[in-house]
């Protein structure tokens, strides 16, 4: 049933459509082909990335509610009073473009380089064994399983646990 999806969707869907709704538990051997390992869709296709810098996760500037405007044109009119005021303008000069957001700014995402998805598997590697390894070191790099600890493959609760040591008790700069 689980070598065609859509066609299992499909020879059921009269079934469930009265429900509106269905929930479908496939086998526990089941293993979806992953389209991103797929060398004929990503090629050698380059993507944006963004970098966000987690140690300063707590103490960022709390997000202001914007304010609610009772008709389009007050929040169009203030939205390019506020750009206008951003680039030294008057009040009165015209911008006829929307208020830029600083979302990124204040949140700490900033425009990172591009990658190729195999190129930042590498570049994600690498940085966890970096990372992961200067932090083991410091820990116990007198112990007789040193080694052994480094080619232990982390766990997601390894990695999670780390993220919000960062983002509640920050000590160092991660991107």
């Amino acid at each position: 049933e689980f070598k065609d999806t859509l066609k299992y969707i499909n020879s059921i869907y009269q079934q469930v459509e009265a429900y509106g709704i269905c929930r479908i538990v496939p086998p526990n051997s089941f293993k979806p082909p992953c389209p991103l390992k797929d060398g004929n869709i990503w090629g050698k296709r380059k993507f944006e990335t963004r970098i966000q810098e987690v140690d300063k996760l707590q103490n960022r500037e709390p997000a202001r509610k914007k304010p609610k405007t009772r008709n389009k044109r007050r929040k169009r009119r203030q939205s390019w009073t506020m750009v206008s005021r951003r680039r030294g303008h008057s009040a009165r000069s015209e911008v006829n473009e929307p208020a830029a957001s600083d979302d990124d700014d204040r949140f700490g995402f900033h425009p990172g380089p591009e990658y190729t998805l195999e190129a930042f598997q590498r570049y994600a590697d690498n940085f966890k064994e970096q990372y992961f390894r200067v932090k083991d070191s410091c820990k116990d790099m007198y112990s007789s399983d040193h080694e052994s600890k480094m080619k232990k493959e982390l766990s997601v609760e390894d990695i999670e646990g780390e993220y919000w040591r960062l983002v509640e008790k920050a000590s160092e700069e991660v991107e």
